[in-house]
């Protein structure tokens, strides 16, 4: 699935697919549960390049989105946003086991911004799980 970049970005369109934002190692948590947005409520961060499928729920097709330092869409006010370190305790472990890995994915990619062999960009792909060197003469792949 991961592979097939016209199945991804059909379930990214999907009315039933969820979204969960990380913000600064940080998630929307209510009622001590996850909260899954939907295509509508990401807005403007909503960038289908950047963003990483998780896989799915239940019947729920999950995708992480990082953030911006300042998010602008007013849905996305940083104040709804909690400490990760913090939440772990006071949530069932699936949520907490959802949001690691979200959070893990989300730092991978910052980390493995530049490709390790020559330092050009790197492109997502793979639903998020790769990282392709742009340059073509280096074909690195993280």
């Amino acid at each position: 699935m991961r592979g097939d970049t016209n199945a991804l970005k059909e379930i990214w369109q999907d009315a039933t697919t969820r979204f969960i934002p990380v913000w600064n190692s940080r998630f929307v948590v209510r009622d001590e549960r996850a909260v899954l947005l939907t295509l509508q409520d990401i807005g403007s961060h909503a960038n289908f390049a950047q963003s990483i499928y998780l896989g799915r729920q239940s019947s729920t097709h999950l995708f992480a989105i990082a953030l911006p330092d300042e998010p602008a869409a007013p849905e996305l006010n940083p104040a709804a946003f909690d400490n990760f370190r913090g939440l772990m305790g006071e949530l069932p472990d699936e949520d907490a086991a959802l949001l690691a890995y979200a959070k893990g994915m989300v730092e991978w990619q910052n980390r493995h911004r530049h490709c390790g062999m020559c330092g050009a960009d790197n492109i997502l792909s793979n639903g998020g799980f790769a990282m392709d060197c742009s340059n073509a003469a280096c074909g690195n792949r993280s």
